[in-house]
């Protein structure tokens, strides 16, 4: 990815991962006496700073294929689930303990 859109204004995508990476730091120097989490983490960034567009023409004509969602409705829908993902990583992964799942899939 070249750059990102944050607030109106575009940044370029290392400049954000470098920020991201020094926030880290930071908070885990205050982590001993505050609990914060980044607002972000790098899979949410990643996903709101990149994209992956296919064109459909192909699959419509040749199989009936209809996307259920825009492009839109797509990319809000995942940065609501890694968002979700994000901020629940500490109990995703005491559940996937219990369960003798393997953290990463």
């Amino acid at each position: 990815a070249n750059g990102c859109r944050l607030s109106g204004i575009k940044m370029p995508y290392w400049l954000i991962c470098f920020a991201l990476v020094i926030l880290g730091l930071v908070l885990r120097l205050v982590s001993p006496i505050i609990k914060l989490k980044p607002p972000v983490d790098k899979n949410e960034l990643f996903v709101y700073c990149t994209s992956a567009v296919y064109k459909t023409e192909k699959v419509e004509k040749w199989l009936g294929y209809k996307p259920r969602f825009s492009y839109q409705m797509a990319k809000t829908r995942s940065m609501a689930y890694y968002g979700y993902i994000a901020h629940n990583r500490d109990y995703i992964s005491k559940a996937r303990k219990r369960a003798h799942l393997p953290l990463e899939q």
